[in-house]
C-alpha cells in the first residue's frame, strides 16, 4: 500500500502557513510571475481601495461600455503578397525610446536590449528585480514533483541561455550563471550535463503513432510511475500534476460564487420524508438544473426524472433547501464517473441506474467503503 508523500517543508513552517490561512484579517496570495508571495492586511487594503474609489480625480465615469464596440478584424495577405516588414511602434507603443538612447539599454519581454560599440543591437537575458531579491528560486530538486518537471526547468533555462544572448561571451556567462543557480537549488552536475544534450529531431517525433487517449493523474512517487508506464503501453498520453502545493493551502482572493451559480457540479437532492436521495450531474449552473427538477416534480412527470416519479408515487416532499453540491469537475467523462461513484456510495439512491461509466473493479471498493 502506497503512503502519501512526506512534506518537504518543516512542521513549524507548515503550522505557520495554516495559522496565516485561518487568520480572518490576513489574505495570502500565491506567487505570481514575479515569484513573490503577498501577505495582505484586509482592513488596510479595504481602506486604501475605498479611498481611491472616493477620489473622483483618479478616474472618470463612462456612460457606456466601450469594449462592446470593439470587434476583432483579421487581416490576411493575398497569395501574391509577401510580408516585408511591420511598424514596431504601432505594435509596441510602450517602448521607452528616450530611456534606451540615454542608458543604451532597455528591457523587452525576456530580453535586455542594448546598443553595442559599433551601433548594433546586442541582447542578453533580462531578470526582474524581484527575481534577484529572491535569490533565483526555482523548483527544488528534492521537492515531490515528477522528474519530467525538473527536467523541463533545467532544459528551458539552459536552452534560453543558448538562444537569447547574441554574443558567445554572453552565452557562456549565462550558462555558467544558470548552472550555479540550479546547483544551489539541488540539481546535480550529472543531471545538468544530461539536459545539455542535442534536442531530438522534431521530424522523428511526428512519425510516432498519435495517442488514443489523454489522462491527468496526481503524482505520488512509486505509484504514478508504473501507472504511467501501463497507460503509455496502451498509447495513452499521461500528464502528471503535483499532489499538493502552497496554492492549494491558501484561500483564493476572488469572492466565492453562490451554490446556485456553480457549474460542472455533481449534486445531491434529498427527500424530506425518507432516506432516499437523487444524485445527478450538470455542466450548467446548479440553480438552472434545480429549477428543472422543481418544474418536473410540480408537473409530476413520471417518465422523465426519477425524482418526480418518486414524489408522484409516494406523495413525499423534496428537500430543495437541503440540496448540496458534492463535488465538481470540468471534464465530462470524469464528471460521469464521479456521479456513478456517488450513486453507488449513497445509502438509498433514487437513480434508475448506477451511471454506467464506473468500471466493475471499483464497485467493490465503493460498496465496501459505503458499508463502513
Amino acid at each position: 500500500r502506497a503512503k502519501l508523500p512526506p512534506k518537504n517543508i518543516h512542521r513549524d513552517v507548515f503550522n505557520a502557513l495554516i495559522a496565516l490561512k485561518k487568520d480572518p484579517d490576513r489574505l495570502v496570495l500565491s506567487a505570481d510571475k514575479g515569484n513573490c508571495v503577498v501577505v495582505m492586511d484586509k482592513q488596510h487594503y479595504h481602506y486604501k481601495a475605498l479611498s481611491r474609489l472616493n477620489d473622483k480625480s483618479m478616474y472618470a465615469v463612462l456612460n457606456s461600455d466601450p469594449t462592446s464596440k470593439t470587434q476583432r478584424k483579421d487581416k490576411t495577405l493575398d497569395a501574391c503578397e509577401e510580408l516585408v516588414s511591420f511598424d514596431v511602434v504601432s505594435f509596441f507603443t510602450k517602448i521607452p525610446v528616450d530611456v534606451a538612447a540615454k542608458d543604451r539599454h532597455f528591457p523587452f519581454l525576456d530580453l535586455n536590449v542594448s546598443r553595442g560599440v559599433q551601433g548594433n543591437l546586442e541582447t542578453s537575458v533580462y531578470r526582474k528585480l524581484t527575481h534577484k531579491y529572491l535569490a533565483d528560486k526555482y523548483l527544488a530538486f528534492d521537492s515531490h514533483h515528477p522528474i519530467c518537471h525538473k527536467k523541463s526547468v533545467a532544459k528551458t533555462l539552459l536552452r534560453r541561455a543558448d538562444c537569447l544572448p547574441s554574443s558567445l561571451d554572453s552565452k557562456a556567462e549565462e550558462r555558467k550563471y544558470v548552472s550555479n543557480v540550479l546547483k544551489a537549488n539541488g540539481y546535480t552536475k550529472t543531471f545538468l550535463r544530461n539536459r545539455q544534450k542535442p534536442v531530438t529531431n522534431s521530424n522523428a517525433l511526428d512519425e510516432r503513432e498519435p495517442a488514443t487517449g489523454f489522462a491527468v493523474i496526481l503524482y505520488i512517487q512509486g505509484v504514478t510511475e508504473p501507472i504511467k508506464r501501463i497507460l503509455n503501453s496502451h498509447n495513452v498520453k499521461v500528464a502528471q500534476k503535483p499532489f499538493q502545493t502552497l496554492g492549494h493551502i491558501f484561500a483564493k482572493p476572488k469572492d466565492p460564487v453562490t451554490k446556485g451559480q456553480r457549474t460542472d457540479a455533481i449534486y445531491s437532492i434529498p427527500c424530506n420524508d425518507c432516506d432516499n436521495e437523487y444524485i445527478g450531474q450538470t455542466k450548467r449552473q446548479f440553480g438552472t438544473r434545480l429549477k428543472e427538477h422543481q418544474k418536473a416534480v410540480f408537473l409530476c412527470k413520471k417518465g422523465n426524472l426519477a425524482l418526480s416519479e418518486h414524489t408522484c408515487l409516494t406523495n413525499h416532499t423534496i428537500g430543495w433547501d437541503n440540496s448540496k453540491i458534492i463535488t465538481a469537475n470540468r471534464r465530462y467523462h470524469q464528471r460521469l464517473c464521479l456521479e456513478a461513484w456517488h450513486i453507488n456510495y449513497a445509502h438509498a439512491p433514487l437513480n434508475r441506474d448506477d451511471g454506467g461509466l464506473l468500471p466493475d473493479a471499483y464497485l467493490h471498493l465503493v460498496r465496501k467503503k459505503a458499508a463502513n
